[in-house]
């Protein structure tokens, strides 16, 4: 009888220890800003129950290649295409010239990089689309600007983008 009373004496200071620190780190989180601090109630390792009796002796795993190669040529890498390349070349190409007309106004015409900037300081977007598209831009293009800067990108569909970021 005793020894059941000790037992459950015991479980009681321990479950008392567990809310007093649980009660301390709650505290210290709040005191510190809601970072949580972890403990384990419970430090002891539990062993499972049984162990394996007899060890099973590895499998060979099928030989396969880390990496597969070319057929053609042994290389890892897939047969060069530079069509893509060329056609995104062939997209830059057209999108230059309308970029040097930007270039070539801005430079050129102290007015209409006045206008440009104020536009770009009120926020209107609008303007600052129809003064790009008045100097002869005629792809797609999107405009991003910030106190120190404007960003123009130049988008050709489904080939390439000319990003210009110009200072100012």
């Amino acid at each position: 009888m005793l020894l059941v009373v000790e037992c459950i004496a015991l479980h009681a200071i321990h479950a008392l220890h567990a809310l007093l620190v649980k009660f301390i780190l709650y505290s210290i989180r709040d005191w510190l800003g809601g970072i949580l601090l972890y403990y384990n109630y419970f430090p002891y390792y539990v062993y499972p129950p049984h162990y394996p009796v007899q060890a099973m002796a590895p499998t060979p795993l099928p030989r396969q290649q880390a990496m597969p190669t070319n057929e053609t040529n042994g290389s890892p890498y897939p047969p060069v295409n530079t069509q893509k390349l060329g056609n995104s070349v062939k997209g830059m190409q057209k999108m230059v010239p309308q970029v040097q007309l930007l270039f070539d106004r801005i430079s050129k015409s102290d007015q209409f990089a006045r206008d440009l900037k104020n536009a770009a300081q009120r926020s209107d977007k609008a303007t600052v689309n129809r003064l790009i598209r008045s100097v002869g831009v005629t792809n797609e293009f999107e405009t991003k600007y910030t106190p120190e800067s404007i960003q123009i990108r130049l988008i050709e569909k489904n080939c390439c983008v000319f990003m210009v970021v110009l200072d100012w």
